[in-house]
């Protein structure tokens, strides 16, 4: 398809220059280029009306820490907290972690008292969400560790859940998904003309991104709000920091192979600005936050475009330890029963370890979980063969004897 559109290309650029000129040739090359960025989504935005991908129901609940940062939010956080009280998973393998940030007003105090873990950050020089959680998961690697969950929610204070949202997101996450976002919609959609028009542009990218490109397991994008990854994507804390934090963790898992997946069946609610100086505000804030994230990670997911660096080896330089089990059903009990068995995987990055696990479990028949993997301190692995032996000889010892005999 690639070698097809660049001929194509080529083609109508050398045709546009003897007709045209140079300069003409120039101005049609880069709208044919538009024209070729334009059209290429189209096939999602019919295909997302009609099919999206569906997840079993979870074999295991996991246990998750559902981080929420929040700037003088008094008037919602707590409806938020009591939505997630209310959610039909077990409350057990819920944390909920508030970081009050740079907050003027008791949101603080409204976050403990409807049982969140509540940090206050005070630094007027950071003062995006991004630094927020930056300085959250700071003080859950101290306080708790981050592995110590097997993975993070991110909402914003105005969200609500539906009572089933965590439920079906762990139903992703137990399949194997490392990054799910879910279904953005609106509660005040009839609001105001502003609200409406928010309310229709989450629908149009749910209808024809989202949908389509989790079915054809093609990675979509995290939307500020409402998604879940594992504790791996962070165990060294977070770093995204620029105006637009989605986009940035977006890119930097993308070049990292991760395939960020949809599930439209985890519906949370998400509230619109209904005064046009904040909605233009944020448009301008989410171009800016953009640029930064292309210019972090802009030439990775340039390169992928020509050349599939996961799937090369030549710089895979450490070595994970992968520790699986194996499920079988005993014949007799006709229970379940797990063995575990630990790998040496060389690897780039813990993501591109994960995928060589699952593309070398996945030639086998064998039911199986990754329930650990992490980095060695190995610089490098040789194959030892000891020398071959002189085959034993297992004849019985009187035709040993007959065979050494020489022949009259």
């Amino acid at each position: 398809m690639y070698i097809l559109a660049v001929n194509l290309f080529g083609s109508l650029a050398d045709i546009m220059s003897r007709a045209y000129g140079p300069a003409l040739a120039i101005s049609g090359m880069i709208g044919t280029l538009m024209a070729l960025f334009v059209i290429q989504d189209k096939p999602y935005k019919v295909l997302g009306l009609f099919v999206t991908r569906k997840f079993k129901r979870a074999e295991h609940n996991h246990k998750y820490a559902i981080l929420i940062p929040a700037r003088n939010e008094a008037t919602v956080i707590g409806n938020l907290i009591n939505s997630i009280k209310k959610q039909d998973y077990p409350q057990d393998l819920i944390t909920i972690f508030v970081v009050a940030d740079n907050c003027t007003d008791n949101t603080a105090q409204i976050a403990r008292e409807k049982g969140a873990i509540c940090y206050e950050h005070h630094n007027p020089d950071e003062r995006t969400k991004g630094f927020a959680l930056k300085y959250l998961f700071e003080q859950i690697q101290r306080d708790y560790g981050i592995t110590s969950f097997e993975g993070y929610f991110i909402f914003d204070s105005d969200n609500l859940l539906k009572k089933d949202y965590i439920s079906r997101m762990n139903d992703s996450f137990d399949a194997g998904e490392k990054i799910i976002t879910s279904y953005r919609a609106t509660k005040n959609f009839s609001e105001n003309w502003i609200a409406s028009t928010y309310a229709l542009h989450w629908l149009r990218s749910i209808r024809t991104r989202h949908r389509a490109r989790s079915f054809l397991h093609l990675a979509t994008n995290i939307q500020g709000t409402g998604f879940l990854f594992a504790s791996e994507i962070v165990k060294d804390g977070w770093k995204y920091t620029s105006l637009t934090e989605d986009r940035a963790l977006t890119a930097d898992c993308v070049v990292e192979g991760y395939e960020i997946s949809y599930n439209d069946e985890a519906i949370f609610y998400d509230e619109q600005p209904v005064s046009l100086k904040v909605a233009l505000r944020q448009r301008l804030r989410w171009s800016k936050g953009h640029l930064q994230a292309f210019a972090e990670s802009g030439w990775g997911l340039f390169k992928n475009i020509f050349i599939d660096t996961h799937t090369q080896r030549y710089d895979d330089d450490k070595w994970y330890k992968a520790k699986l089990q194996f499920i079988t059903i005993d014949e007799k009990t006709e229970k379940e029963k797990r063995s575990t068995v630990n790998y040496l995987v060389q690897a780039k990055s813990l993501a591109r370890a994960l995928r060589y696990v699952d593309e070398e479990m996945g030639k086998t028949m064998i039911d199986y979980d990754t329930i650990g993997l992490n980095e060695t301190n190995l610089m490098d692995v040789f194959e030892h063969q000891a020398p071959n032996k002189e085959e034993k000889n297992d004849a019985p010892e009187y035709e040993q004897g007959n065979a050494e005999q020489p022949a009259e």
